[in-house]
């Protein structure tokens, strides 16, 4: 047996392999949390081994039919911008990327003859079937053992994002926003969950004077919020003063409240012990995460978790919002007494 092959079976014997492949996965940051919310599932179902990532993107082929505009030319920004999000899985031990076939078939043969667990199994990656959406093993792990392995922050934004706090944030209670605005992206799909700006941007205005001391942070590209908002006095836009994906996560990860609408952002919340308010969640998704529409909950949500299944208006906001500010008011004060 070649040496190089023994070492991968030897080191697949002693973790979960989560495989991403992104010739029919799509690159996409709230699938990515469902994913490793369910690839944490199976390694705690196994005693919680350590967790590797495996990150195929092939130049010749690098994205699925659903993301033809991803090219040989703009998959390597795509995955930079997106990897911190791969970095929340606590149990991680390592990632590797690949983008030859031959090594890639090395890696997986080592899984094979090591009978390694993995999501998805080695069977329905060599299939090219993957539940990456879905909360159907997430919810039965939690109906099992009325617990799930949440998500936390990003390796190695820790100080940056402190920086980021103590310079903009100080004295001020902020709160992460997102607004889903695919119209506004190079690719646009399902523009029926896109929200309602002008919702939004009432919302932030009359917010100025309701809560004076809340400081609202835009999480997301420069190209998924509209310019009018960066004027807004209560609000602040991270990537305007360079910083990224990873110190966003790590201050919803550490506990900043998010209020914002069904997206990717929206995911990290849903499996993180951050207080939240999730808005316009779609009632086509209700199949998908097994509950009925205008459940306010999900199953292994914790107390100040709550979904919002109607259309967003400035006073729909206005009201949403007065409960999680009490939430995280709630919070502050516990934080006090101990």
């Amino acid at each position: 047996m070649y040496p190089a092959l023994a070492t991968e079976i030897d080191l697949s014997r002693k973790c979960v392999l989560g495989i991403m492949d992104f010739r029919y996965a799509p690159y996409a940051l709230g699938d990515t949390f469902t994913w490793l919310t369910n690839l944490q599932v199976v390694a705690h179902s196994r005693g919680g081994m350590p967790i590797e990532i495996v990150l195929v993107t092939l130049p010749e082929k690098p994205a699925s039919p659903m993301q033809r505009h991803i090219n040989s030319y703009s998959y390597v920004q795509i995955l930079e911008n997106l990897l911190p999000a791969f970095l929340t899985c606590p149990s991680l031990r390592n990632i590797r990327v690949f983008e030859n076939r031959k090594k890639l078939s090395h890696r997986l043969l080592g899984a094979v003859l090591a009978r390694t667990a993995s999501w998805p199994s080695l069977t329905a990656h060599f299939r090219g079937n993957l539940d990456y959406y879905t909360h159907t093993k997430i919810n039965a792990f939690y109906a099992e053992y009325k617990t799930l392995p949440r998500l936390r922050a990003p390796f190695g934004f820790h100080s940056e994002t402190e920086i980021f706090r103590t310079k903009y944030l100080a004295g001020r209670i902020p709160i992460i926003i997102n607004i889903r605005q695919r119209a506004l992206t190079n690719d646009p799909q399902a523009l029926l969950r896109d929200s309602a700006a002008d919702a939004w941007y009432k919302f932030l205005t009359t917010a100025r004077s309701r809560w004076p001391s809340a400081f609202f942070v835009i999480a997301g590209g420069f190209n998924e919020w509209e310019r009018r908002f960066a004027a807004l006095p209560n609000v602040i836009i991270p990537r305007m003063f360079g910083f990224g994906l990873g110190h966003e996560l790590t201050l919803l990860f550490k506990g900043t409240p998010f209020f914002g609408s069904s997206s990717g952002f929206s995911a990290a919340a849903t499996f993180s012990n951050t207080p939240y308010t999730i808005t316009n969640f779609e009632h086509r998704a209700a199949k998908f995460v097994g509950m009925p529409v205008g459940t306010e909950r999900y199953p292994f949500a914790l107390e100040h978790q709550w979904l919002s299944w109607k259309p967003e208006t400035e006073q729909v906001l206005l009201d949403l919002f007065d409960r999680l500010w009490e939430a995280t008011d709630d919070n502050r004060k516990d934080t006090k007494v101990r």
